[in-house]
């Protein structure tokens, strides 16, 4: 639709003017209905014949995750829309707190909190919702807790020591092939460190935000202050004591469900790695 105005307002969510994104809404409920046919068209068929059953979830991370909190509280639960089966079997967003994306272009989003005060965070489905957050969007939400309540179902996990931006887009993008479009956008980022830190044993300070160039705050990109190796040293008295440390959390971190077994020799080299550079 190129001939159509600018939206008056930008919202937490732009969009660009000459494309309707309110059309997203017909194609991901099309879509799911798709998959629950056995039509030629649907791509999973022959799994589902196959194994007999196919589990439908719905996830997104960041403005994706915005996509999945509109879904179930504007759509989900439509008549036309859950009449003989839901939707969706489940939903799982992350890095988008409480937000909801606006249902076209021209709809201008709630922030995510009013004047500093937290929005609030009532969420829930009648199938499994999960939603989980770094400390950028705790920040931004009330956290009410976890539902069992039939019909509105709830859990949530926030992340200490975790900031929105990725390890990619702080190291590659924003310091890399990305720093000539920050300049241009006034949003040169001061970075002191990597996106995340160990918090159980921790060897810096961490923060969830950063400063730019010019001081203004970037609440998505966390900055990392190292403690000074005597700290270290005064803390965890050798390298290999910390790596007993690490070693010990992640196995808990294992056997309580947050971290997988396969990644926890690289999560215990990644975190003992930070402490050997910052002179432990």
């Amino acid at each position: 639709m190129p001939e159509r105005e600018t939206p008056p307002q930008a919202g937490s969510f732009p969009f660009l003017s000459q494309y309707e994104s309110g059309l997203f809404w017909d194609m991901l409920v099309d879509f799911a209905k798709l998959l629950r046919t056995d039509s030629d068209l649907n791509p999973i068929t022959s799994y589902k014949k196959a194994c007999g059953k196919a589990w439908l979830y719905l996830t997104g991370w960041s403005q994706s995750g915005g996509y999945v909190t509109r879904m179930i509280n504007s759509f989900a639960y439509l008549p036309e829309n859950c009449a003989e089966e839901p939707l969706f079997d489940g939903y799982l967003a992350a890095g988008c707190g409480a937000g909801m994306a606006p249902m076209n272009a021209y709809d201008v989003s709630s922030p995510f909190a009013r004047g500093g005060i937290p929005t609030g965070s009532m969420m829930g489905a009648r199938e499994p919702y999960i939603n989980i957050n770094t400390e950028s969007e705790n920040r931004h939400v009330n956290w009410v807790g976890d539902s069992d309540q039939p019909g509105f179902l709830f859990r949530t996990y926030q992340i200490p020591g975790s900031s929105h931006d990725s390890g990619y887009n702080l190291v590659k993008y924003y310091e890399g092939q990305g720093a000539e479009d920050n300049l241009r956008f006034g949003t040169v980022l001061r970075f002191n460190g990597e996106s995340g830190e160990a918090i159980d044993y921790p060897a810096a300070r961490y923060q969830s935000y950063s400063r730019s160039a010019e001081g203004r705050v970037d609440a998505m990109c966390g900055t990392t202050y190292p403690l000074p190796a005597e700290v270290l040293r005064g803390l965890y008295g050798s390298l290999e004591y910390y790596r007993t440390l690490v070693e010990k959390s992640a196995r808990e971190c294992v056997k309580q469900g947050f971290l997988l077994e396969e990644d926890r020799e690289a999560c215990v080299e990644e975190i003992v790695g930070k402490a050997a550079k910052r002179g432990l």
